[in-house]
């Protein structure tokens, strides 16, 4: 092959098994110690190596009576292969894990909106979870804190969640964003004026918000605090959107709420979208899992489909 030709290919004749034993070689510096520690015979550490050096063309060892060292020929080998090494690791696991997919259910955790709105609309369409099996997926809900716990903690196999503030212990990939809006019900004022109004009218307008640790939350305070508005000390706060809603609903409260849990109502009366002046609210949605874990091959898949075939704009408000 010509050098750096897009179509070289590695000769078969180049083995898992003497490229562990090259990598060994680098850290336990002779062939008996390599012997030892992967529990081959020394005569066999020997052949495989002086093969590794006859398929290659090149001298990867300098063999002496105290023992042996890599060339810099055998270094740069040594580098590539232990990529190498990794990846036939992690396909020897994910070929261990694919017959427990057709027996262990799919452990889904995800924040209140993302749970309520748009996994089950994700589950039910065949070119998102066409290798979710019915029934082969649990979902647990809670606010974004909750599920990147949960996902740390192993209780769930892949998380979604709002915001922009992640744990160390996961790690995340966008997989699409949501419009919130500021919503009033018949018993406020605003309901009939519909005025366009300051964002620091909004912050003093009887705001309830959701409780700490819910990125519906931290997406308000950051907006609010980029438009240069403080909100108050004491505000009302509820664990869910529902609660929040049924107090706009009967009461003089404002809600700034996903588009999606109140499309609805705001398209039959019920709620009205307010005019808010100086501050928008958009929010991040991604995909968590587990840092340094090896992901499921039909959560992958999942997180894939999701950000293809939902993406960004389909959380937006008169998109669809």
């Amino acid at each position: 092959m010509g050098e750096g030709s897009d179509d070289a290919a590695l000769d078969p004749r180049i083995t898992l098994a003497g490229l562990r034993q090259l990598v060994a070689l680098d850290k336990h510096g002779s062939l008996s110690a390599v012997a030892r520690h992967l529990g081959v015979s020394q005569p066999t550490v020997s052949s495989n190596l002086a093969r590794l050096e006859e398929v290659m063309g090149i001298p990867l060892l300098l063999r002496g009576t105290t023992g042996s060292t890599l060339t810099c020929e055998g270094a740069v080998a040594v580098s590539a292969a232990r990529a190498v090494i990794a990846a036939a690791d992690d396909l020897a696991r994910t070929i261990e894990e694919l017959p427990q997919l057709t027996t262990t259910p799919l452990r889904i955790a995800a924040s209140l909106t993302i749970a309520e709105q748009l996994v089950p609309r994700w589950l039910a369409d065949s070119r998102i979870s066409n290798h979710i099996d019915p029934g082969q997926a649990t979902l647990k809900v809670g606010n974004s804190d909750a599920v990147m716990s949960w996902v740390e903690g192993d209780d769930a196999d892949i998380g979604f969640v709002e915001g922009n503030r992640f744990r160390e212990g996961v790690t995340h990939t966008p997989i699409g964003s949501d419009e919130l809006v500021a919503v009033v019900g018949p018993a406020h004022p605003w309901f009939s004026q519909r005025p366009r109004i300051a964002a620091a009218d909004l912050a003093r307008s009887g705001l309830v918000l959701r409780e700490p640790g819910s990125g519906t939350r931290e997406v308000i305070q950051d907006a609010f605090a980029q438009a240069g508005v403080a909100l108050p000390r004491h505000h009302p706060s509820f664990g869910s959107t529902a609660a929040i809603l049924t107090a706009v609903r009967h009461g003089d409260a404002v809600a700034v709420a996903s588009w999606l849990a109140v499309e609805d109502e705001v398209g039959s009366g019920a709620l009205v979208v307010l005019d808010v002046a100086d501050v928008t609210f958009v929010r991040n949605l991604s995909a968590v899992w587990r840092a340094g874990a090896l992901q499921r091959a039909d959560a992958v898949e999942l997180v894939t489909n999701v950000a293809k075939v939902w993406g960004a704009p389909a959380g937006m408000r008169g998109m669809s």
